[in-house]
């Protein structure tokens, strides 16, 4: 909801920046405070309270916000008047995509540190084979009430504690991806030429 609400209520204002500053700058700010709230997003997983989600979240909007303008300029600036079109219409491509492909491998990737991490800590605790059991129920999906339903009183703290410190781990993870993915999108960024957004209206 944060991002979202922020994306609504900026996305003028990050226009206006555009036309002020360019894409370049405004791409290389925004993917640098992306991997600011990226990276702040790894550090609260597994606490309790959404407040302390809320700060990097809205540092993620931000960044998000000042990023797609700019970004979706830049291709349509890239060909002339007469393909803009053809230039949206493949921007629109891409995006999808690379949304479709993020899911697939990111979440492929945390799955995989997910059943590792339960792994390593199945490896340094004695467990009762009940636990045992309800931690190898949780595995290779990140719905884990089915299996913490299959344990009662302390063998179920047990449990939870294993099953939950196991899935913080892999979005922590993910978080540094995504950090290192905006960071390298702000490198990215520094490689663009640094001409103005309005460059085809004064052409």
């Amino acid at each position: 909801m944060p991002v979202t609400l922020i994306m609504g209520a900026l996305s003028r204002w990050s226009g206006g920046l555009l036309d002020r500053f360019g894409a370049k700058w405004l791409l290389v700010t925004g993917s640098t405070i992306a991997t600011f709230g990226f990276g702040l997003l790894a550090l609260p997983i597994g606490g309790k309270s959404y407040w302390a989600f809320l700060v990097p979240i809205t540092i993620l909007g931000l960044g998000v916000v000042v990023t797609v303008a700019p970004l979706t300029t830049t291709v349509i600036e890239a060909v002339p008047a007469h393909q803009t079109g053809v230039a949206a219409g493949i921007n629109n491509a891409v995006a999808s995509m690379a949304n479709l492909l993020a899911v697939a491998i990111l979440g492929a990737f945390a799955l995989g540190i997910y059943d590792h991490a339960l792994d390593s800590r199945l490896a340094t605790k004695s467990v009762p084979s009940e636990v045992q059991r309800a931690v190898q129920i949780a595995r290779r999906q990140f719905v884990i009430a089915p299996a913490l339903s299959t344990v009662q009183g302390n063998d179920r703290v047990v449990a939870e504690t294993i099953v939950k410190g196991a899935l913080a781990e892999s979005i922590r993870a993910m978080m540094l991806v995504c950090a290192t993915l905006a960071l390298a999108g702000a490198g990215t960024g520094m490689l663009l030429p640094a001409y103005p957004s309005n460059r085809r209206r004064a052409e």
